[in-house]
């Protein structure tokens, strides 16, 4: 995930019938609930612009977390083991993705792993629900947050563990990697070699494969 700017422009101009919230600052509600649809956002310092397609979010039933906020035990959180929902929730982020569009909404996490997105909040006390989060639940604020696609960099020296803070920073999270350490070399050869790179890389969250190289005219195998 990263941070982006929120322009409210967009809804300055909108017609039609005034919502719920209309008596509120766009830039108020933004600042609280994150985006709304038809929102333009500046993407961090660049140029580009994406207006945003959907909410997931309903008026005046917004699923926020924090004391004295809706996510709680009976209202928007469902008392409930924690295997009936999700382990991790990533609330009202702006999903930026190929095949969902750009849309705010949330995330469900169980077992490290995406299991879904839309809505997010408690089935018992609110309709349409598509993450359903518990009293167990951790949840993470998205609100002012972009969570899309990790990048894939398929050329990378492994000169140093510490390139992964750079390459997390930067939204990579699969490398493709040769060498391990500042020597000359196109791959991690050797088995003695391929053990140390593995033990050196394996506390990062970052998919890594290794390069490696051989050369031989024994026809065996």
């Amino acid at each position: 995930m990263s941070g982006s700017a929120f322009d409210a422009q967009g809804c300055h101009g909108r017609s039609g019938p005034v919502a719920p919230w209309g008596a509120i600052d766009p830039h108020d509600y933004i600042a609280v609930h994150g985006p709304r649809a038809g929102d333009r956002i500046r993407l961090g310092d660049s140029g580009l612009i994406v207006r945003v397609e959907a909410d997931s979010q309903h008026p005046g039933e917004e699923f926020l977390a924090g004391f004295g906020k809706t996510a709680r035990d009976g209202l928007h959180l469902k008392a409930t083991t924690v295997a009936a929902t999700c382990d991790v929730v990533i609330s009202n982020v702006l999903v930026i993705d190929a095949v969902t569009g750009i849309r705010k909404t949330s995330i469900g996490i169980r077992e490290g792993r995406i299991v879904s997105i839309g809505r997010a909040g408690n089935p018992d006390t609110l309709d349409h629900i598509d993450v359903v989060v518990g009293t167990g639940t951790t949840i993470v604020s998205g609100e002012g947050l972009i969570a899309t696609a990790g990048a894939i960099d398929t050329h990378v020296h492994l000169l140093s563990p510490r390139i992964m803070e750079a390459s997390l920073a930067s939204g990579v999270t699969t490398i493709i990697g040769q060498e391990f350490g500042p020597v000359w070399g196109v791959g991690v050869n050797s088995p003695w070699a391929l053990r140390h790179a593995f033990n050196a890389f394996d506390a990062w969250p970052v998919n890594i494969g290794f390069l490696a190289r051989g050369s031989s005219s024994d026809p065996g195998p």
